[in-house]
């Protein structure tokens, strides 16, 4: 019961917020075979996000939590020519273009100690699970999705005027995103930098 009412206590007195948010994504899906063979290079390509981020902060302890839904734009380009298995049907690459559901959720700290300062500007960390689920896709038809795909981050920021949060972080995909059709024993999963702007209201 003490413990309860701590609980209802600090979270009548909670910050909550909410902003818009906006970024680019720079990602990549290394092709692996039974876990390291690496099966051809997968380079690296920038998208973009758009959505929305909701915020509550605990008053006292700096910590707080937040959840996303947001839409990113995610391609990929894939050089399956490097194989022979395509290169002897005349595919070069793969070029893809998916839209992405994702839904993170984040425990996050702030530091506010700053004599003041933290009204103009003040770094925060943060990090927690994603949930990543497949809107839709165009594709030469070389690969299997999956739906649904998880993922974890971990990132850093600064807050500017208690209005404006810049924030990177990296997320690793914990779960495969697609495989190739022709060769079953694969995964590629997610390796990504976000890079976000959000105005809060």
């Amino acid at each position: 019961m003490i413990m309860l009412s701590l609980v209802m206590a600090m979270t009548a007195n909670a910050e909550s917020r909410w902003g818009i948010v906006a970024g680019a994504n720079i990602n990549s899906f290394p092709a692996y075979q039974r876990g390291d063979y690496k099966l051809y290079d997968t380079g690296t390509s920038v998208g973009g996000t758009l959505g929305i981020n909701g915020e509550i902060f605990f008053p006292g302890i700096g910590m707080g939590v937040d959840g996303s839904l947001l839409y990113d734009f995610t391609p990929a380009t894939l050089q399956l020519g490097q194989r022979e298995i395509w290169a002897s049907q005349g595919i070069v690459e793969e070029k893809m273009k998916m839209h992405v559901l994702e839904i993170p959720l984040n425990l996050k700290y702030r530091y506010i100690n700053l004599n003041g300062i933290e009204n103009k500007i003040y770094p925060f960390v943060f990090g927690g699970p994603s949930i990543n689920i497949l809107l839709a896709h165009s594709d030469g038809g070389n690969m299997k999705y999956t739906t649904t795909s998880l993922g974890m981050h971990v990132g850093f920021g600064v807050e500017l005027m208690r209005k404006m949060q810049i924030s990177v972080s990296h997320e690793w995909g914990l779960s495969q995103s697609f495989k190739t059709i022709l060769l079953e024993d694969n995964a590629h999963k997610l390796r990504t930098w976000h890079i976000r702007y959000t105005y809060f209201f």
